[in-house]
């Protein structure tokens, strides 16, 4: 399975899924979203 990272100048994290999982990690696993964004919070 191949992920991509990015952050833009906001603080964005986006995380990219390629959706090519193999035969033997689809019995052990599930797919994951095809992308996932983190939006930063004020510390």
């Amino acid at each position: 399975m191949r992920r991509f990272a990015s952050v833009d100048a906001q603080g964005h994290i986006f995380i990219v899924n390629r959706n090519d999982m193999t035969d033997k990690e689809g019995e052990i696993a599930q797919q994951a979203p095809p992308s996932l964004n983190s939006i930063p919070t004020a510390m």
